[in-house]
């Protein structure tokens, strides 16, 4: 009897401690989300704005077999928008929504600025048939409706008989291209500041930021990486 009572009494022990450990996992979940949600969108104090730059929408373009093809794509945003591009409705490899959950999260509790321009461009090294379609530049900042434009890349119909010309298949290994930055960004000189740059390259590239020298020698002096740059 003795055994059966202290058996049962580690049952409801048991069953005390894990409604509390459930109450306690989902009074943190619900905070994290809160957290979260906070941090989705900080208002810049000038508003939320979010568009394409004049002459900033990639552009249609049809070429030759064979030809390099670059789509340029040039957004405004407050806050900072990032860039991310799509292939007749999919994601293209290497790239990835990226934001700037760092900075909001410096910034919680800070009237930013925000204003910034955030540049990418999209490389077809050798079009071909298998490269022809519809590419779409997509913007979002987190706070205003995202948006997006798209380009079409086709051949000339000159060239739609089959060519002598054949791309190469694109090796393991190949140079890195930056494919995304931030080309213009106004702040508050107390508030934290991310700039983008993102690369793709085989293996993987290695990013070095830089600082211009104050005086006129037009040097350079890196950044010491405290593993806060992305």
């Amino acid at each position: 009897m003795a055994t059966l009572l202290t058996t049962t009494a580690l049952v409801f022990a048991l069953v005390a401690n894990t409604a509390l450990c459930y109450n306690f996992l989902q009074g943190f979940g619900q905070h994290v989300s809160r957290r979260l949600d906070k941090l989705s969108c900080i208002a810049p104090v000038d508003g939320v704005r979010l568009s394409f730059h004049e002459d900033g929408e990639p552009v249609d373009y049809s070429g030759k077999a064979g030809d390099r093809v670059e789509l340029m794509c040039e957004v405004y945003g407050a806050p900072q928008a990032t860039i991310h591009w799509t292939f007749d409705g999919r994601p293209i490899e290497n790239t990835p929504v990226v934001g700037s959950e760092q900075e909001r999260l410096l910034n919680v509790d800070m009237r930013v600025i925000g204003s910034s321009t955030t540049k990418s461009v999209l490389v077809i090294d050798c079009l071909d048939r298998s490269r022809v379609g519809k590419y779409g530049c997509h913007a979002d900042n987190n706070c205003a409706t995202p948006i997006a434009a798209y380009a079409a890349v086709t051949i000339e119909a000159q060239q739609e008989t089959p060519s002598t010309h054949v791309c190469k298949p694109k090796g393991v290994k190949y140079p890195p291209k930056i494919t995304m930055w931030t080309d213009l960004r106004l702040e508050r000189p107390e508030a934290s500041v991310q700039l983008f740059c993102r690369a793709s390259a085989s293996p993987p590239a290695e990013i070095t930021w830089y600082i211009a020298a104050d005086d006129e020698s037009q040097a350079e002096m890196p950044i010491v990486d405290d593993k806060s740059h992305v």
